[in-house]
C-alpha cells in the first residue's frame, strides 16, 4: 500500500471525514491519495491559515479530530497560525505537511537550504504541539500517526504535527506488518486516603467551586 494512501486511510478511520487543505508539489502524493479517497472530502482553501483555522473549527463541531494538510516550505509556515490557536483552546488537530526528499534535505550541511521549498518545520512547531516529527523510514509510519493521534486527545488535548518528506509518502508498505505504538495512559496516582481527604474537604466547605474542562 503506497503511504500516502494509508495515511488518508489512518486519517478516516478516526472519525474524520473533512480534511483542509492547500495543495502543493512537497505534498503531491497525499494530495493524490486524499483526492482518490471514497470517505474523505477534501476541502481545498485559499490559504493555509484558512485551512487550519477550519480544520481547529471542525474539531470543535464535530467533538473529535481535525485535519489540515499543506505542503512544504511557506505552504506550512502559513500554517502556524492556526497551529497557536489549536494549542491555546486545547483543540486534537492533526498537522500534515509536505516535504523535501530526505535526499534533499539540508541535514549538517552549512546552508541555509538544499532542497526544493524546504524548511524544518518541526523546530518551529514543538513548541505548540503535543507531538511533533518527521517520518524518517517508511516503516514508522503507522507508529508514529498512531502515536500522535493519541497524544492529541490524551489528558489535555492539542495539535499534534507529522512531517513527510515527499519520497516517502511514494514508498509502498505492508500495512499490516507495521510497527504499532503501544498506548501509555497517564494518570494521577491517588491513594484511598487522598480520595476520603478530598471529599471530607468538599463535603466540609461552604461554597465549593469545581473547575472541569479547559
Amino acid at each position: 500500500m503506497k503511504i500516502a494512501d494509508y495515511i488518508m486511510s489512518f486519517i478516516s478511520d478516526l472519525g474524520v471525514r473533512e480534511v483542509f487543505c492547500v495543495t502543493g508539489g512537497g505534498a503531491m502524493h497525499m494530495n493524490h491519495a486524499l483526492g482518490n479517497s471514497e470517505i474523505l472530502e477534501g476541502v481545498f482553501m485559499l490559504h493555509e491559515q484558512g485551512a487550519a483555522i477550519a480544520a481547529e473549527a471542525y474539531a470543535r463541531i464535530t467533538d473529535g479530530y481535525g485535519c489540515c494538510l499543506v505542503t512544504s516550505g511557506p505552504g506550512a509556515t502559513n500554517a502556524l497560525t492556526g497551529l497557536v490557536g489549536a494549542y491555546i483552546d486545547s483543540i486534537p488537530v492533526i498537522f500534515i505537511s509536505g516535504q523535501a526528499k530526505r535526499a534533499d534535505l539540508v541535514g549538517n550541511q552549512k546552508l541555509r537550504q538544499f532542497g526544493i521549498q524546504e524548511v524544518d518545520i518541526i523546530s518551529m512547531v514543538k513548541k505548540y504541539t503535543k507531538y511533533a516529527v518527521q517520518i524518517e523510514r517508511p516503516e514508522n509510519i503507522k507508529y508514529e500517526l498512531q502515536r500522535a493521534a493519541f497524544l492529541a486527545m490524551e489528558g489535555r488535548p492539542g495539535p499534534v504535527w507529522i512531517d513527510i518528506p515527499l519520497d516517502i509518502q511514494a514508498c509502498d508498505v505492508d500495512a499490516d506488518g507495521l510497527a504499532e505504538y503501544k498506548q501509555e495512559r497517564r494518570c494521577f496516582d491517588a491513594s484511598e486516603d487522598d480520595i476520603s481527604k478530598t471529599i471530607e474537604l468538599i463535603n466540609q466547605s461552604k461554597r465549593p467551586v469545581l473547575i472541569i474542562g479547559h
